[in-house]
């Protein structure tokens, strides 16, 4: 895989672990050790894959459009995959293509659910949902910013 995507789609696995981590200090705070476990497995699997992809040689290299396109439509994939972790491992007993299709739900922010009364849920993965929409948010954000490439020497001519 190019070096780049590993980079672009690293910075947001650590961010995940982050959140994550925010997640196992409100359990712990509120009492709330039903899932806890599922969360900490989310800590340490996208914080194994965001800095193992990060922390490798720091090479410049010229990037394409094409290989843009493909890191954001890569993310949007793999970013959901570890956010379904606490939904697929935790106490509801969903099955994988529920728990994926439910962190893409979130993840995309389309607002479906799979489940059926959401007052009912844990709090902890009540959080979790809304820290998938948040992080599914800022990755439109950056990957627009990144598609639209306000560095490109023809950008800069318009601009200046």
């Amino acid at each position: 895989m190019n070096r780049f995507i590993l980079n672009y789609l690293g910075i947001f696995f650590i961010f995940l672990s982050i959140l994550s981590f925010f997640n196992i200090v409100y359990s712990y705070y509120f009492n709330l050790y039903l899932n806890i476990d599922t969360y900490f497995y989310t800590l340490v699997i996208s914080l194994i894959i965001g800095i193992s992809s990060v922390i490798k040689n720091k090479i410049e290299i010229k990037v394409n459009i094409y290989t843009k396109i493909f890191a954001v439509i890569i993310g949007y994939f793999l970013i959901p995959l570890i956010i379904a972790i606490p939904f697929y491992f935790g106490y509801y007993n969903l099955s994988f293509i529920d728990s994926y299709f439910e962190s893409i739900s979130g993840f995309t922010s389309t607002g479906f659910t799979i489940f059926e009364n959401i007052k009912h849920l844990d709090q902890s993965l009540i959080l979790w949902r809304s820290t998938s929409q948040w992080i599914g948010g800022i990755y439109f954000l950056f990957s627009i910013l990144l598609l639209i490439d306000i560095f490109d020497d023809s950008s800069k001519k318009i601009i200046n």
